[in-house]
């Protein structure tokens, strides 16, 4: 994949979709500043891009900058408030700041809105994590329990049910999933 976004830089180094694509490419990797250099390379090219703009945001998160990711992300969930993914990471940039509570919100609208897509298997693991955080195990059990009706194949959705499962002490069925 790497050398295919190269090579498409090489034909057009402004092109958007081949900035972001390596940009999440070296964000995977760990490669933050690498990413956060691709992503704003695509913003700039395309300054309507929502996810040139969500790139920079949770690299933004991952390099530890959280208000300025969260200012980003309140922009734009504003300018396209029906947008799952913006919601998911604006959670996460609220949690990262403590925000428990904003954050479970955000977590909830971003499973509202992303209806049956497999991508809300994620707000559904952090709204659990987050709720296991904060000791009520019994609610994040009963979000993955909800989760696991809609999506009964997802590894993550196993994990995060194994994790709150350790929590609660009930260790078979920890291991188990």
């Amino acid at each position: 994949a790497e050398q295919a976004f190269g090579a498409a830089l090489k034909v057009d180094p402004l092109a958007p979709a081949p900035l972001i694509g390596s940009g999440e490419l070296f964000y995977q990797s760990g490669r933050f500043s690498e990413a956060l250099a691709r992503y704003d390379a695509a913003a700039r090219a395309d300054a309507d891009s929502v996810p040139a703009k969500i790139g920079i945001a949770k690299t933004k998160l991952a390099l530890e900058q959280m208000k300025e990711a969260r200012e980003l992300l309140k922009t734009l969930r504003g300018a396209h408030p029906t947008d799952p993914e913006i919601a998911f990471w604006l959670g996460r940039a609220d949690e990262a700041l403590g925000d428990k509570k904003e954050a479970e919100a955000a977590y909830v609208s971003a499973i509202k809105l992303g209806g049956d897509r497999p991508e809300v298997v994620d707000g559904f693991v952090a709204l659990a994590h987050l709720l296991s955080g904060i000791g009520r195990t019994g609610d994040a059990d009963a979000k993955l329990s909800e989760a696991s009706a809609r999506f009964p194949d997802s590894a993550a959705l196993h994990r995060a049910k194994g994790d709150v499962a350790l929590q609660m002490g009930r260790y078979e069925e920890a291991r188990a999933e």
